[in-house]
This record gives C-alpha cells, sequence and structure tokens, in this order.
C-alpha cells in the first residue's frame, strides 16, 4: 500500500525555506530578549567610563539628569527597533566598532594617559565618545545600518552624558544668574519691600528672611524641561525643526517658571513679615512652589507635543523586505551575541582590576616610613613628611637625605596611588610649566638602569629640579613626559592593561632645591641641573629598593 503525505514534499521545503528567509529578516521576541540583554551586560566593559559618570552624576546635582540618558538611549533604540519590525540585519562592522569603544574604555582607565598640547591639557578620550561608539557597534551588529539611522537621536544621548557643558554655563547660565537675582530684587521693591545688603543679596528680617544669589537662576529645571522636551518630542516623532523649537521652548519655560517661583517666594515673605506663625514653613513652601510649577510646565510641554502630533501624524516606519543578496549576508545570530560577550568580558577583567586598584586600601604612612632606608651609601636620613591630595588621601611619603662630607640635600618621594603617576603633569594642570624637560640614566646596584624623566622649574626665590620614575621588580623605567615641543604625551605600557603585573608599580621622584644665588659667570641653571644629575646618580646607585617594593606584595 502506498503511503500518501498530508503535505507534498516540495511544498514542505518550500515552506521551510520561507521560514529561514523569515527568521533572517525579523527575530522574535526571545531573541529580541537575548540581544537587548546581551547589549546591557556587555555594556559593562565600559566600566571605567561608567564610574566616572557616576561620579559626576552622584556628585554634581545639576548635571545628575545625565544618569537617566544611557536608560533612556535603550529605550529608544529598542523603540525604533520594534518600528522597523525587528529586522535581523545586522553586520561585522558593529562588532569592529564595539570592540574598539570597549579598548578606548579601557585606556581611558588608566590615570597614566595625558596628553597636552601647547602646555595646555587635551582630553583625547571622552567618556560619551566611548558610551556613543559602543551604542552605535551595537546597534549596527544586530539591526544593521538602518536602524542606526532610525535610532540616531535616542543614541545620541550617550554623548552627552555631562548635560550641561562648561561653556553653556559661561555664555548663557552666568548672564541669566544675574538676570534672576535683579529680577527678584525688583519685584521685591515694587511691592514695597527694600532689600538690604550687597546687589545680589535679599534679606528681610534679621531671624527670617531669603537670600537670592547668583545659584537662584533655576538652570537645573530649565536644563531637566529642556531634555524633557526633547525626549517627548522624539517620542512623538516631531519634525527636527518642530523638535528643536519643543526644546528651546521647554529652557525658556523653566527660566521664566524660575523666575515666577521667586516673585511667589518674595510675596511670602512680604506676607511672613506681618503673620509670624508661617515664617518657619519658608523651605516646605519654596519645595512645594518649585515642584507644582514644574509638573504644570511638564503637562504644558506634553500638551504641545500631543497637539502638534495630532494635527502632523507621523507615518510609522514600515518594515522593508531585505533583498535576497542582503539576507543572505546577514551573520547567524548567535555567533554575534557569543562574540559579543566574549569580547566584552575580555576588555571588562582588566578594568575591573584597574577600578579596584583606585579603591583598595591605602598603605599606611608608617609602614612606608619603616621601609625607606635610613642610610643610602654616604647619605643619611634626616626627615619624612607625608603629602596628601584634596581629598585628605595619603598620596605622598617623603624623606630627605644629606650627604655626610658635602651637606648635599636630596629627597625622594614614594607615590602611593598605585599607578604610574607623573608629578610634572600634575603641576602642568595648575599652571606651573617646566622651563627644561630631559631624562636622566641612573646605574643601579644589580640591576638595570634607571630611566627618569627629569623637569626643572624655576621660580621667584627658588629652582626645583624632579625626577620620576616607576619601579617594577629590577626594571626602573617611565616613557613620555613633557617635551619642549607642541605636544606632550605619556601612556602607559599595553601589556599592562591587559595582563596582571607579577611585580606591582612602584613610583618615584627625586627631588632637589635649590636658593636663588647670584651667578658668577656661566649659566647658573646649566649649572644646577648637571649638579643634580650627579647627585640622583649617586644616590640611586648606592639604594635598595626591595623593603619598599615588599610594600606592594
Amino acid at each position: 500500500m502506498q503511503a500518501t503525505f498530508p503535505i507534498q514534499p516540495s511544498r514542505f521545503a518550500t515552506g521551510i525555506s520561507q521560514f529561514e528567509n523569515e527568521n533572517r529578516t525579523q527575530l522574535k521576541r526571545t531573541a529580541v530578549f537575548a540581544v537587548c540583554l546581551t547589549v546591557a551586560v556587555a555594556s559593562l566593559s565600559l566600566l571605567p567610563v561608567w564610574v566616572s559618570d557616576f561620579r559626576l552624576w552622584s556628585t554634581d546635582p545639576l548635571r545628575g539628569i545625565g544618569g537617566f540618558f544611557p536608560l533612556v538611549a535603550l529605550a529608544g533604540v529598542i523603540a525604533a527597533w520594534r518600528r522597523t519590525g525587528w529586522q535581523n540585519a545586522g553586520t561585522w562592522w558593529g562588532l569592529a566598532l564595539a570592540v574598539f569603544a570597549m579598548a578606548g574604555a579601557t585606556l581611558f582607565s588608566s590615570d597614566s594617559l595625558f596628553t597636552f598640547l601647547f602646555h595646555h591639557q587635551v582630553r583625547l578620550l571622552h567618556p560619551g565618545m566611548a558610551t556613543f561608539l559602543y551604542g552605535i557597534g551595537a546597534t549596527l551588529l544586530f539591526g544593521g545600518p538602518r536602524l542606526v539611522r532610525v535610532a540616531i537621536a535616542p543614541l545620541c544621548l550617550l554623548l552627552i552624558v555631562n548635560p550641561v557643558p562648561e561653556p553653556f554655563q559661561r555664555l548663557v547660565d552666568m548672564p541669566l544668574q544675574i538676570l534672576s537675582a535683579n529680577t527678584a530684587r525688583g519685584f521685591a521693591h515694587a511691592i514695597g519691600l527694600e532689600p538690604t545688603g550687597d546687589q545680589l543679596r535679599m534679606m528681610f528680617a534679621p531671624n527670617f528672611g531669603m537670600m537670592i544669589v547668583p545659584g537662584c537662576n533655576g538652570l537645573r529645571g530649565a536644563i531637566t524641561l529642556g531634555y524633557l522636551a526633547m525626549v517627548y518630542g522624539y517620542i512623538r516623532r516631531l519634525s527636527p525643526r518642530a523638535l528643536a523649537l519643543l526644546t528651546v521652548g521647554g529652557v525658556l519655560l523653566g527660566y521664566l517658571l524660575n523666575l515666577l517661583r521667586l516673585c511667589l517666594l518674595v510675596c511670602y515673605y512680604r506676607l511672613g513679615l506681618s503673620v509670624t506663625s508661617i515664617q518657619s514653613y519658608g523651605t516646605q513652601v519654596d519645595y512645594v512652589i518649585g515642584v507644582s510649577l514644574f509638573l504644570s510646565a511638564t503637562l504644558v510641554i506634553g500638551l504641545v507635543a500631543g497637539l502638534y502630533f495630532e494635527r502632523n501624524v507621523a507615518a510609522t516606519v514600515e518594515p522593508t523586505q531585505i533583498p535576497e543578496e542582503a539576507r543572505k549576508a546577514v551573520p547567524p545570530l548567535v555567533p554575534r551575541v557569543a562574540l559579543l560577550a566574549a569580547g566584552a568580558l575580555a576588555f571588562f577583567v582588566p578594568q575591573a582590576r584597574s577600578v579596584a586598584a583606585h579603591y583598595k586600601a591605602p598603605m599606611g604612612e608608617a609602614d612606608v616610613v619603616a621601609a625607606i632606608p635610613l642610610r643610602v651609601g654616604p647619605y643619611a636620613l634626616k626627615q619624612t613628611w607625608d603629602e596628601s591630595d584634596a581629598n585628605g588621601n595619603l598620596r605622598f611619603v617623603w624623606g630627605q637625605y644629606e650627604r655626610d662630607d658635602s651637606g648635599a640635600m636630596i629627597a625622594m618621594g614614594v607615590y602611593l596611588g598605585g599607578e604610574d603617576h607623573l608629578v610634572s603633569f600634575s603641576k602642568m594642570l595648575q599652571g606651573v610649566t617646566p622651563v627644561w624637560s630631559g631624562t636622566l640614566d641612573a646605574p643601579r646596584p644589580n640591576a638595570t638602569t634607571a630611566h627618569f624623566i627629569t623637569s626643572f622649574y624655576r621660580e621667584r626665590e627658588t629652582r626645583t629640579m624632579d625626577a620620576e620614575t616607576s619601579c617594577r621588580g629590577e626594571v626602573c623605567e617611565l616613557t613620555g613626559g613633557i617635551s619642549d615641543g607642541s605636544v606632550s604625551v605619556v601612556a602607559p605600557h599595553l601589556a599592562d592593561l591587559f595582563i596582571e603585573p607579577v611585580d606591582h608599580r612602584l613610583p618615584l621622584i627625586l627631588r632637589e632645591q635649590w636658593r636663588v644665588q647670584t651667578a658668577t659667570g656661566g649659566d647658573p641653571d646649566t649649572e644646577l641641573r648637571s649638579d643634580f644629575a650627579r647627585t640622583a646618580s649617586e644616590f640611586v646607585a648606592a639604594l635598595d629598593l626591595k623593603p619598599l617594593l615588599r610594600l606592594h606584595s
């Protein structure tokens, strides 16, 4: 008896082929969820950038709104992908771009990367650029070029992790600060109050009053409303012109409402002079007024965007069929997910090590002082002292040495930060530039020659010479430094970014200072540098670094 099939073989094969083509064109919900989860988790490969951004957002209330931008960007890309029908049109170029962003974040994690152009610091690695390139790469890897074009607006939010750049504060914020304070002051005069104090200060009574300073300009509210308008207008798919007008209108509305808030507070304090029972509620009333005005502005922005959307309904982005040649060129999904995750893991490990090094418990001063040699050849230790940064963290332990016969003095500083550190670059950030820079090779006992970066400073009454290096095991070297030309760069060893070194770094600095003396002939600065080179070479030749290196083990 001949068997019969409910579906003809040829039709069955055609159905399988159609299913494969559809699977290449569109992704199912489970695949979309897996892709989004992988992209979010793999973004941990930008760990140093996230740490830097979180420090900015958590310590600066004005820029705290930037913490929402990565979440809004992810939601915007997902929404755009949904409108395009979850098209699976990725390309391997996206993986290359994402890996490039990971590498940039890894280099960003090193505090020993500095760049100066004409003795002014230039930041080549901007944290927003790393997140933006990663977002573009991940979108290109799974959604393809078309999704990048559709979702470019939310992706651009990753560029402005610092939502209020410094030029905006200088050019826009400062004039508006004066305007806000003077407006409130003028309104107080209009209702019969006579503020006392300086031009931007208002005190209505000795024990009850308000202070209006330039900081009361409502910049945080204006910036928040501006970005809120921009995001809401994008969701409503407004035209670029309408979106720009709505965003500018949101910023201006924020400033106008802040002026209204100040005027209402003036009225409240005017009333408080007569009704003393309400004087203790001034702070709460300020919050209520501010929240009410901000909520009203949010509703107005949403209403305006909604009305514009109803009048000019934007056409949705309809899914389009990918040509047969393009479908065949789309790489399989699983290898893309696996390679992105593997690359993220490869970069995350060194980044986590670098970030952890910044938060490890610092060595105590007593331990370092105990490891500093009491004698280095003919030089005897005379005194020790420590040096801390602006946050009170111990950074240097210094020892002052004196030669027995001639009385020559030289100081040795041990940096406790754990990474390579150039004092010359720190000074340059403070506007102190060396008048001469160079290098010094000094012999070491039973070890390779130590390579130092030297800087000579000329001040009014003193001359200072610094020699800096970084020792790891038997090797003491540090590349880069401040050059006499227009560009100065120092970078870490690439191997240190990916491989845990067996021996930890020990940054050292040798320093000698002289009082200004009248020169009898020749170039006194050149003579001082030559004297330092001889003293430093003699000191290093007798220096035993093993006790100090053991502190890091």
